[in-house]
Parts: structure tokens; C-alpha cells; sequence
């Protein structure tokens, strides 16, 4: 018996009685009826048939005509992949928080973090909000770094004196 024979069996002795005939077509595990995701191998299902077809609209002398009934929705709720996969600015974010201010750096290093596992989930409004705010704090942590810097070497100019002086 393969594998995959072994998957099946379990799945059915495992679910007897409160089977619902949603299974996954590529691994054949038993699914919730609002899945568009098989838990078992993370493959995309099929969008389902939507419950109106054209061949279920109502006779011509219907009071409803074609212009006036509602558009057909899509089972699936998902988005499609935008061309343009949102920056994630982690090694800037790094770099930000090793040389110039570690606190902001860190907010920097989440942000960029989120950024390709909300790609994965394809959540991408999110991801491009999780860039741009890495990118934000990025610049934060940059200028905070360039003005301690700054401030630092004109206090210690200041209370040691001018090197040419």
C-alpha cells in the first residue's frame, strides 16, 4: 500500500460518519467546506463552483432581467500577486540599527520582517504598508544616529577645545 493509500485510509477511519465529500484533489484530505487552502499539503485549491450559473437564470419573463441581477461572486477571497513584490528594506533596517540607533533600528528590523511572510500570505496591502513603514523607520533610526553623532563630537569639541586651536 503507497503513501498515499495510507492518507486516504486514515483520513476515512479518522472521519467516518461526518464526511461532507470535501476533499483536497491533490492529497485527498478531508477539508472545512470554506477551505481554499489544504491544511495537509498547503496547495491552493480550486475556486468553487458558485452557487448561480447561467444556466440556472430565471425564464425571460421573470420581472428580474439580465441587466438587473446581481453580479456572480467568487468563492475565493484572496487577491491576485501584484507584478511588483514590495521591497522588504531588511538589510538597510540592520544596517540602521547596528551604526546609527538601535531602538528605532529594531522597530525597522519588524517591520521589514513582516513584509514577505504577509507576501506569502498573500496579504499584499499589508506588505506594502509593512515596507513603507520599515523604510520610515529606517530614516528615523538614520537621522536620530547622524544627530547623536553630531552632537556628541560638538560636546566633546566643545569641552576639550578646537583640535587647531
Amino acid at each position: 500500500m503507497t503513501a498515499k493509500g495510507v492518507k486516504k485510509l486514515v483520513n476515512q477511519e479518522s472521519n467516518q460518519g461526518n464526511s461532507d465529500g470535501n476533499l483536497c484533489p491533490y492529497c485527498e484530505y478531508e477539508l472545512a467546506a470554506e477551505a481554499n487552502f489544504c491544511r495537509q499539503c498547503g496547495r491552493e485549491l480550486p475556486p468553487a463552483e458558485s452557487a448561480i450559473t447561467a444556466g440556472d437564470a430565471p425564464p425571460a419573463e421573470s420581472a428580474i432581467t439580465a441587466s438587473e441581477a446581481p453580479p456572480a461572486v467568487s468563492a475565493t477571497t484572496y487577491t491576485t500577486r501584484p507584478e511588483a513584490v514590495p521591497n522588504d528594506y531588511l538589510a538597510w533596517a540592520i544596517l540602521a540599527t547596528i551604526l546609527c540607533c538601535i531602538p528605532f533600528g529594531v522597530v525597522a528590523i519588524v517591520y521589514a520582517a513582516q513584509v514577505n511572510s504577509l507576501v506569502a500570505a498573500g496579504n499584499y496591502a499589508a506588505a506594502w504598508k509593512a515596507s513603507q513603514n520599515a523604510k520610515k523607520w529606517c530614516l528615523v533610526s538614520l537621522f536620530t544616529g547622524i544627530a547623536v553623532y553630531i552632537l556628541y563630537f560638538l560636546a566633546v569639541f566643545i569641552s576639550v577645545g578646537w583640535p587647531f586651536a
